[in-house]
């Protein structure tokens, strides 16, 4: 007996200490263990060697280096400008959730530093990630000299990360804003829409200037950018046509024979379901299923044609392969569906090398990039009016614009249509060799007028452009760091009647459930800085603005005034319920109205020379989107911990269950027994009797290692 007690005691010591090993979190280590020697040091091993320079720091936030999934453009387009930065003498510094030797290696190799994420098991999408960077890159906190920060504004808003790194950390440090897509050309609600717009609009008011990428994307912008009404200062819109990668530029595509089997590739980065694979690539499955059929019947030389689609996710490739297969509606074609993996700039210029044809027919491209790359490396390119790359050859290039660009219908015709219109335009260049040849000529003709402009044309001008733009405002940042070092007040203090700063601790902007309220004059006069100031004398507390206060309170929020670069309120939401109210009756103008009726009563304006004064309340959907991010997190975070007490609640009884069995307690073991007769109650049968008690606690530690 003394045996079997020994043994339970030694059990449920090793279970309660795995279940609680279980729940431990473990701390990741700030960067990636991967050790590529540098000169340029370990970034992502020393915060202090990435903290130090004295030159203008540029950080980038991004979720990747190489492409792999999503949007592809933005990818390349990242690696243009910030190898075009590193050349202009600063100091390039991005953000990325995870990153291989190969890729460590070819960034360093461009001169540019991947600020590698830190380990954390949370399934969420890379802009909620993001947006969570004090948990996944701490380090940024060791930063000191970033001059600017950019944010690209795609269709999941990463750029409200950027501004949420500035606020936090680099608040002296400009924001810019790129451009990479419009809200408008998706095909989702019209709401979604408008809110991604809205979202745009606000950030472009927060930089200091502004990059659309091509030609398309910055005309659309630079009309939607006239509701921009700030009289201190309006953002400067500029356009800028990357450039091709060498590797792109340096393929060496050779005229392949039009005969036997005919390669069309196409490209597909934008898909995450099925349902998007087979509707992005639906014309171009009509018109190569028309062409192949057409082709093989006329041209005795070709004999099948195979379609390879090159960036789809691996989980739906294989589906959308077998149904595209049947939309082509021929049996002469064979469709091979690739995800991207490794360098995918490699395997992009391979890709060109062995095809015939590129063909890409989405329904929306804005600016049409791995278009641009087939047309740099001399790839027979084909395309509809819907990509972005259309515009940018129709300005300069009209005869080459006539010669891969297929139009003549409306964005709404049918897709069989389309289909037929891009089947003729293919159909005059595969009817033989000599027909191929001279298509093949004209994508040579394209990719030197393309090549010499990125050495002294249009291309290069929108690179120099940028580049000089980024010097100044890198070299004005260092200039106001020399000679006001120490004249700002630090973020999370507030000023007192006497002007010195004290600090508040009482709400913490990085705590979960935190909001940030700005309260700044909605009308800019020249006595703006002195307004702030008596309003500050005027101002003690939260309390100053009954009405807000009793309404803050009714659900619970606590609230603080904090001066920092003006006036503002610090909220703390306990749930996200009483967030959605508070939003809700910010977008109604409820609570600017709130505000505004309590200034009025309570603040002697007219003693301050502000008689007329209106404030704008501005809660910045960025800081909405992360506040309900982090309370939605803490209330996961809750339930799993009331989770995890119950299961350990029933590991415990599953413990004093085996205790009683053991002191034989007749009853419990008549119980534990199934009424098993107790004079051959023995040791045998207390073992039996413990077996489904340990098989529970197996199955309960089993459980709290998940949660």
């Amino acid at each position: 007996m003394d045996k079997l007690v020994t043994i339970t005691l030694l059990y449920w010591t090793i279970f309660i200490g795995a279940s609680v090993r279980c729940q431990e979190p473990t701390q990741p280590p700030l960067q990636s263990d991967v050790e590529i020697e540098s000169e340029r040091g370990q970034c992502e091993k020393n915060s202090s060697q990435c903290a130090v320079r004295e030159d203008g720091v540029i950080l980038i936030a991004g979720t990747g280096w190489w492409p792999r999934t999503g949007d592809l453009s933005w990818n390349i387009i990242q690696k243009d400008i910030s190898t075009l930065l590193k050349k202009t003498g600063h100091s390039v510094y991005i953000t990325v959730f995870d990153a291989t030797e190969e890729e460590i290696r070819d960034a360093r190799n461009h001169g540019i530093d991947l600020i590698i994420a830190a380990e954390v098991s949370e399934d969420m999408p890379y802009s909620d990630r993001l947006l969570r960077h004090q948990v996944y890159f701490p380090i940024l906190k060791e930063f000191k000299n970033i001059s600017v920060i950019i944010g690209y504004a795609d269709d999941e808003s990463l750029s409200d990360a950027a501004l949420s790194m500035q606020d936090s950390y680099f608040q002296d440090a400009s924001f810019v804003l790129f451009l990479t897509h419009i809200p408008e050309d998706t095909d989702k609600e019209a709401l979604v829409i408008e809110n991604h717009a809205n979202n745009i609009l606000e950030h472009a008011q927060s930089a200091k200037f502004l990059i659309s990428i091509g030609p398309r994307i910055y005309s659309h912008f630079r009309n939607k950018f006239r509701t921009i009404t700030k009289t201190d200062f309006t953002p400067e819109h500029l356009q800028f046509i990357p450039g091709v990668d060498d590797k792109i530029l340096n393929t060496g595509v050779s005229c392949p024979f039009v005969e036997g089997k005919i390669e069309i590739l196409s490209f597909d980065f934008a898909a995450k379901s099925v349902s998007d694979c087979t509707k992005n690539s639906e014309i171009a499955a009509l018109a190569i299923g028309k062409l192949a059929n057409d082709t093989v019947a006329m041209n005795r030389l070709v004999n099948r044609f195979e379609w390879k689609i090159r960036g789809l996710p691996q989980k739906i490739a294989r589906e959308c392969q077998d149904l595209l297969r049947i939309k082509t509606d021929s049996p002469h074609v064979s469709v091979k569906a690739y995800p991207f993996s490794g360098d995918v700039i490699e395997k992009i210029s391979n890709d060109f090398k062995q095809c015939h044809l590129h063909l890409f027919t989405p329904e929306q491209d804005p600016f049409g990039m791995i278009t641009l790359m087939s047309s740099a490396a001399g790839v027979p390119t084909v395309i509809t009016t819907h990509s972005g790359v259309a515009e940018y050859l129709k300005q300069d290039m009209m005869e080459q614009y006539n010669m891969i660009v297929v139009g003549g219908f409306g964005i709404h015709d049918d897709p069989a249509k389309i289909a037929g219109r891009l089947k003729e335009k293919v159909a005059h260049f595969l009817g033989n060799q000599n027909s191929y040849e001279t298509f093949f000529e004209n994508a040579k003709t394209l990719q030197n007028i393309l090549t010499m402009s990125m050495r002294e044309g249009f291309i290069d001008d929108s690179h120099k452009n940028l580049s000089t733009k980024f010097k100044e405002e890198v070299h004005a940042k260092l200039q106001e760091r020399r000679f006001s070092k120490d004249s700002n007040i630090p973020e999370g203090e507030h000023v007192n009647k006497s002007g010195t700063a004290n600090r508040t601790d009482d709400i913490s902007l990085t705590e979960m459930g935190s909001l940030k309220i700005g309260l700044n004059p909605d009308t800019m006069t020249p006595l703006q800085e002195d307004l702030k100031n008596n309003i500050r004398q005027e101002l003690k507390s939260c309390d100053d603005l009954p009405r807000f206060e009793k309404f803050l309170r009714s659900f619970e929020i606590k609230c603080q005034l904090l001066f920092d670069r003006g006036l503002s309120v610090v909220l703390l939401c306990p749930s996200t319920v009483t967030l959605d109210i508070l939003w809700a009756n910010y977008e109604n103008g409820s609570l600017s109205q709130m505000i505004q009726t309590d200034v009025e009563k309570n603040v002697k304006l007219k003693s301050v020379g502000a008689g007329n004064l209106r404030l704008r309340t501005t809660i910045e959907r960025w800081r909405y989107r992360q506040c309900k991010l982090g309370l939605d997190i803490a209330h996961k975070e809750q339930e799993r911990a009331t989770a995890r007490l119950f299961w350990i609640a029933m590991s415990g009884l599953c413990f004093i269950a085996v205790l009683i069995s053991i002191v034989r307690v007749p009853s419990f073991a008549h119980l534990l027994l199934f009424k098993v007769d107790l004079h051959i109650y023995s040791e045998t049968v207390i073992c039996f009797s413990l077996l489904p008690n340990i098989v529970c606690s197996c199955a309960l530690s089993a459980r709290l290692c998940q949660m």
